[in-house]
């Protein structure tokens, strides 16, 4: 499942470093701006998932990070500030090692990614529905 999540322009970063092992340390800091609910179950999840990450960077080019191995989120960071222009959110940490650089994408949906929307279905056949109407069907 693909989640997609806008971010703040500030307190985003990546980082990769070579290490010595001939292997690629990837790093990402993720701040999201708002606290609800629905966010904070997909929060509590991300602890006890493995993930690939695809950021769009400032001059629109996407990249892929955790390709083979996958990332871990290290920390999940729930702020509220103290005044109404305080930061709001959550503050996360993924981390992973990649034998390889991450990878350019040039078009998500021709790579096969489709963010998740409640009104995307996909069947046994593998193809993916979205019905006119938006409404919610119980297939038996």
């Amino acid at each position: 499942m693909i989640y997609q999540f806008d971010l703040l322009a500030d307190g985003n970063s990546y980082r990769e470093a070579l290490g010595s092992d001939k292997s690629y340390g990837q790093s990402i800091s993720i701040t999201l701006p708002m606290l609800d609910r629905p966010t904070n179950e997909i929060m509590e999840a991300l602890l006890n998932s493995e993930f690939r990450v695809i950021l769009e960077l400032n001059n629109g080019i996407y990249k892929i990070f955790g390709l083979e191995n996958g990332l871990s989120v290290d920390s999940v960071k729930l702020v509220t500030g103290g005044a109404k222009s305080e930061f709001n959110g959550y503050t996360f940490n993924f981390e992973g090692r990649e034998e390889k650089e991450s990878f350019y994408i040039d078009d998500l949906e021709e790579a096969g990614f489709i963010p998740y929307s409640p009104t995307l279905y996909e069947f046994q056949d593998f193809i993916l529905h979205v019905f006119q109407d938006n409404e919610l069907y119980n297939f038996n």
